[in-house]
Order: structure tokens, then sequence, then C-alpha cells
């Protein structure tokens, strides 16, 4: 295998631009998922939820990646024998756990929506949240300190993209799979499978909603018009048809985000030319990074009743809260992401 990093000083100083200033951007993405979810309590459903405990996980990637290239760049991470300093192993350990958190709490989003709309069982979904809990913050806790155990936790330059992950020890291809990559693939499938299951659901619901279901809805004064009803009808369907996109739109960038240090993985242990692939890693700085600022795009600017919000702040307005009269069953619990 092939240094699949060797760069010169210019590189270097770029990767760790890019680096930084995207892990800047999906800190204050992630931020702002977390603090929207504290702020407006009309968004506060069990899917937002998710949302933010994922936002959580993606800003200690980006926190602990921004610190690892600070530190690199103040040389505190390579020890003088050449092995990795513990500051480089504790960075290690937090970006990697972070990292693998965020995929468990990715798949796990796309499980509630799963159980909730494909199922019908919304309440069997919120019960699920503490399985998720401890499959999310306790497995990853699991394979890192089974990691720290055997000391392949560390720099390498064949597989740094200006932060710490493992050392070049033992089995280092199974090594990287079991500190994340075949957790990333694993909910690439997962992720994508049960997002189309959903979004075929929606359609379905779309295509077919019950009848009467908006008539029967109550206004202030317990009386829906014919007049009113059709508005409502008419804003469900939009927003429904919104959902019904974001459901294509989430597995394919957050595989679009991640795939890069996926294809680095396998060029770098697999291929007899793995020299030199620089855009490779830039590519990679950026994706793997890049996860809290993306779900803020999707879901604070691209989700209606979120970027209402946003927007009543910066014109300092009282924005009545988000409601939603919806003839579609399945659309309860995505009702605050589209």
């Amino acid at each position: 295998m092939g240094n699949a990093v060797d760069l010169s000083d210019t590189e270097l100083s770029a990767l760790q631009v890019v680096v930084v200033c995207m892990c800047s951007l999906s800190m204050l993405g992630s931020g702002l998922m977390i603090l929207s979810y504290r702020l407006w309590k009309d968004i506060r459903v069990a899917s937002r939820k998710i949302l933010c405990f994922l936002s959580l996980a993606d800003f200690g990637v980006a926190c602990s990646a921004f610190l690892g290239v600070i530190f690199e760049k103040e040389n505190l991470l390579v020890a003088d024998d050449g092995g990795s300093t513990r500051l480089c192993v504790a960075t290690s350990f937090v970006t990697t756990y972070c990292s693998i958190c965020s995929f468990c709490w990715t798949t796990c989003m796309a499980i509630f929506l799963y159980i909730s709309i494909v199922k019908g069982n919304p309440k069997g979904a919120e019960r699920a949240m503490r399985t998720f809990h401890v499959v999310c913050w306790g497995f990853p806790l699991v394979v890192l300190c089974v990691a720290l155990g055997f000391d392949v936790l560390g720099y390498d330059s064949s597989v740094a993209v200006g932060w710490c992950w493992l050392k070049h020890k033992g089995p280092f291809p199974l090594w990287q799979l079991m500190a994340g990559k075949l957790w990333e693939m694993l909910s690439y499938v997962l992720t994508t499978y049960f997002y189309i299951a959903v979004k075929r659901k929606i359609s379905q619901e779309m295509n077919n909603p019950p009848r009467g279901s908006a008539r029967n809805s109550n206004s202030n004064d317990g009386v829906m018009t014919d007049d009113m009803s059709s508005l409502v009808s008419q804003s469900a369907l939009q927003a429904a048809k919104e959902a019904d996109r974001k459901m294509v739109l989430v597995p394919v960038v957050f595989v679009l985000v991640r795939l890069w240090g996926t294809i680095r993985y396998f060029v770098t242990n697999y291929s007899a030319d793995s020299d030199n692939l620089y855009w490779l890693a830039v590519l990679q700085g950026l994706g793997d990074t890049s996860q809290g600022f993306v779900n803020a795009i999707l879901f604070c600017f691209f989700t209606k009743a979120v970027r209402a919000h946003i927007l009543a702040c910066c014109r300092r307005k009282k924005l009545p809260p988000f409601q939603t009269n919806m003839p579609y069953p399945a659309y309860g619990a995505i009702r605050s992401l589209s």
C-alpha cells in the first residue's frame, strides 16, 4: 500500500483550511439544529428530538476534527519518537466515537420513521427511543474501548485528513472497518432501504388520502367550512409532496457526503495505484465533517416550520405555533421535517 497522502506544505495547508472551514460550518449548523429544538416548542416532536441527538454527535465530530487540525499545525499530535501523543489518542477517541454515534443516529432516524409511517405504530416508535439511546451511545463506546485496549488509536499519514484516527498497526484494514467504515457502509444500506420504504408509503397516502378527515377537523370555532377544508387539503398535499421529495434527498445527501472516505478506504487498501490521491483526501475532509452543516440546510432552511421561525426572529416578529390539520396520517411523524 502506498502513502495515500504524501502532501507538500502548500497542499497540507490548503487541506487544513478546507477542513477547518467545513468544521466551523458544521458546528454552526449543529448548534442551530439543537437551538431550534430548544427554542420552539411547536417543532418538538420525536423525529426532531432524534435530529437533536444526531446534531450533538455531528457537533462532536466537527469540534474534535477542528481541534485535531489546530493541534497538527502546532505539532502536538506526533511525539518525538514518531508515535502518537496522548492528545492525538484523545482526539481520535472523541472523533471516532462521535462519528459512529452519528451513523447510528442517522440509521435510527430512518428506523423511527419506518416504524411510525410504514408500520403505522408511532407509539411503538417512541418507545424505541430508549433502545436507540443504548445503541447509539453505548455501542460506539464499546467499539472505541476495544480499539483503545488494542492501542490502535492514533495518527498515520496514509489515512489522515487533518486529524487523528488510527495507527498503522496489526490488521489495519480490519481496524479501519471496525473503527468506522463498516458501520458507515451499513448505515448507507439501512438508511437508503428505510427511506425508500417511507417514501413509498407517503406516496401511497398522497394518492389515496382518507376521505372526510379534513372536513372533520376542528377550526377555532369548532366548524370546518368547505373553503377551509379545501385550503387545508391543498396545504397538506403541498407539505406531503415536500416530505416525499425529502425522503429521497436525505439518503442521497448522506451517502454523497460520506462516500469519499469509503472510496478512499478501498483505494488505499486494495488498489495498486494509491499514491497522490490529494483530491480524494480533500473530498473526504469536506464530506466527513459536513453532516452537521448539511442537516441544518435540509432540516432548518429547507423545512418550512423552522424557516418561518428563523425569518420571524430576523424580523423580530412573533410567529403563531405551527399547525397542521393533515388528511395524511403518515405525515404526522414528519410534520416538522418537511
